[in-house]
This record gives structure tokens, C-alpha cells and sequence, in this order.
């Protein structure tokens, strides 16, 4: 009996079935998702560093800023010191009532001496004492006339009895070009001793130094004057600006 031959089997279809396209789609809805997820953090973790960046580098600039501070303050302190100990020299306050009352020329010799010593081992650019209407009496170091800011100061040391300063200033009648920081202390019989000393040759440079190498990092004194800013010590890139540079409030 003949073997019949088995049937053949339907061809299958060469086409992909229709859910495969959305399988394709899935996987790049996925692809796009992690690269946005990965965006996301790596903006994260940018956003933290920078911010911890930036607060490292205010806590550098606000220790810098305590630290001049607490130098300029302590630089102040031995100024006035320096005015004290000159004021209640044993020598001094007995030598310079008696030369007053004899006018011996060896004696104010000995006194100018005394002084010229100070000067120089305090880096003074003068000693001046004043009499009571504010007349040099003994002028030791760069002579110049005594200027309105400095009769306010020495008036104020009668008036409270104890030193002090005639903060920042410049003056027509004293080298317009420089600045000028006197320290008083008054005396018996309404003298007063000026301790003059030029910031130019100390104080600038010194706030104008930084501790750190920066090309562009400055520490800048400022005091209100009216409805501006005036700016008290020289600036890093513009010569001249202190005492004469302001800004107004209003910006």
C-alpha cells in the first residue's frame, strides 16, 4: 500500500509581529529616562560642590578679613601706647616744666634728644609737643604746620584728659598728596604730645598686602561721609584713591 507523504507544514510568517516596534520604543523611553536620571545627578552633585566651594572660600575671606582687622586694631593699640609711655616718661615730665621755666638751651637740647630717640626707634615721621593754644613748642622729624584736624584732636585730649587720635585725614597745609594719622596725648598745664605718623610708609602697605597669591585680592577701609562711601586707604589699582575716592550710598 503506498505511504502517503506527510503534509507540509504552513510557511511562517517573515515578518516581525507587530508588539516588536514597541519593544524598540520601550527600550529608548528607558535610554532617554537614564540619561536624564544620570543629567540630573551629575547637576546635583556639581551644584553641591559648588556650593561647598563657595562657602569654603567665604570662610577663607572672612578669617582674612578678621585677621586684618584684629592687626590694624592691635597696630592702633601700640601707637597709643607708644603716646602713653612717651607721656609718662620720668625724664619727660619733670625735664620739659623745667625747661619751660628756666628756657635752658642744653636742657631742651636733652628733650629733642629724647624725642629724636622715640622718633626713630618707633618710626615716627614726627613728635611734635604743642603748648596750650596749640603753638609748637618742640618739634622733632618732618616739620609742618599744625592743621585743623589735629587742633580738634588735641582739644578733645583736654577736654576727656586721656589720648587719642585724629583718624585718617589729608590737609592743604600738610603735604595734600600724603595722608596723616596723628596720636595725642595731653599733658600738664593743657600741653599735648603729637605722635605723627604717616600711613603711607606702614598702614597701606600693609592692609594692601595679602596673604595669599591673588592677582585681583584686596582689603579695602571705608567710613560713610554724608551719602557716600569714602574710601581711606590706597587701592591695589588705582593710586591716589584714599581720602578722595567716594561712592555714593545710592548705588
Amino acid at each position: 500500500m503506498p505511504t502517503r507523504a506527510p503534509p507540509i507544514p504552513p510557511e511562517l510568517p517573515t515578518q516581525p509581529p507587530p508588539e516588536s516596534n514597541g519593544g524598540h520604543a520601550y527600550w529608548l523611553l528607558l535610554f532617554a529616562v537614564l540619561m536624564l536620571a544620570i543629567a540630573a545627578l551629575g547637576w546635583g552633585v556639581y551644584v553641591h560642590l559648588a556650593r561647598q566651594y563657595q562657602a569654603q572660600e567665604d570662610a577663607k575671606l572672612l578669617s582674612i578679613a578678621q585677621l586684618k582687622a584684629n592687626q590694624i586694631g592691635a597696630w592702633l593699640q601700640e601707637r597709643r601706647g607708644d603716646a602713653k609711655l612717651m607721656a609718662t616718661s620720668p625724664f619727660l615730665s619733670e625735664a620739659v616744666p623745667r625747661w619751660l621755666n628756666s628756657g635752658d638751651p642744653a636742657l631742651k637740647a636733652r628733650i629733642e634728644a629724647r624725642y629724636a630717640d622715640y622718633r626713630e626707634t618707633y618710626h615716627y615721621q614726627s613728635i611734635v609737643l604743642l603748648d596750650a593754644r596749640d603753638a609748637p613748642l618742640i618739634q622733632v622729624g618732618e616739620a609742618h604746620p599744625v592743621s585743623p584736624e589735629l587742633r580738634a584732636a588735641a582739644a578733645r585730649a583736654r577736654l576727656q584728659g586721656r589720648g587719642g587720635d585724629t583718624d585718617l585725614y589729608r590737609s592743604d597745609a600738610i603735604l595734600p598728596e600724603h595722608s596723616h594719622l596723628d596720636f595725642v596725648t595731653p599733658l600738664a598745664g593743657g600741653r599735648v604730645l603729637v605722635l605723627r605718623s604717616a600711613p603711607d610708609r606702614f598702614l597701606y602697605p600693609f592692609i594692601q598686602s595679602w596673604p595669599l597669591p591673588s592677582a585681583s585680592a584686596e582689603t579695602l577701609l571705608l567710613r560713610r561721609d554724608g551719602d557716600h562711601l569714602l574710601y581711606l586707604n590706597e587701592l591695589r589699582h588705582r593710586k591716589g584713591a584714599a581720602l578722595r575716592l567716594r561712592l555714593p550710598l545710592s548705588l
